[in-house]
């Protein structure tokens, strides 16, 4: 089994990346996994579920010196950035749950401001028509009119 800093960390790990089987067979596993490296340089805090958040937000506070840089930096090299990369997904995930409102409203505004758009390119072909009649009307002599 891993110093406890490690699994610690690698359970924050695992856990953000939705693996709940945090034994240390299930560690290795998912290190010894091809592209690890990248799929944790591209996850995306957005998949963090409130649940899984509130989890991980558990396990660093029972074991907050297990985050520490200089504890981890100190178990492995390779501990201390994925240390900093748990907490800040944890405090990102936090964010984006506070703004979704926002992102929402944001995305049916920009739906409206289409909508509208599209309605003033349709009166604008509209009014275009109308013109060009009025200006045909216009050049035709009053006595034809009649």
């Amino acid at each position: 089994a891993p110093p406890d800093v490690i699994r610690d960390i690698l359970e924050g790990v695992l856990k953000l990346m939705g693996i709940f089987d945090t034994s240390w067979v299930s560690m290795k596993s998912f290190l010894a996994k091809r592209g690890v490296k990248d799929e944790i340089c591209n996850f995306d805090a957005r998949s963090i579920s409130p649940n899984i958040r509130k989890e991980v937000e558990k396990l660093l506070k029972k074991s907050a010196a297990s985050f520490e840089p200089a504890n981890a930096n100190r178990a492995s090299k390779a501990a201390a950035p994925l240390a900093s990369w748990v907490k800040a997904n944890v405090i990102f995930s936090a964010v984006l749950e506070k703004i979704e409102p926002l992102e929402k409203e944001q995305r049916d505004l920009k739906k409206q401001v289409e909508g509208t758009q599209k309605k003033v390119g349709t009166l604008e072909e509209d009014l275009k028509v109308v013109e060009d009649d009025v200006s045909k009307k216009k050049k035709v002599p009053t006595a034809t009119l009649r």
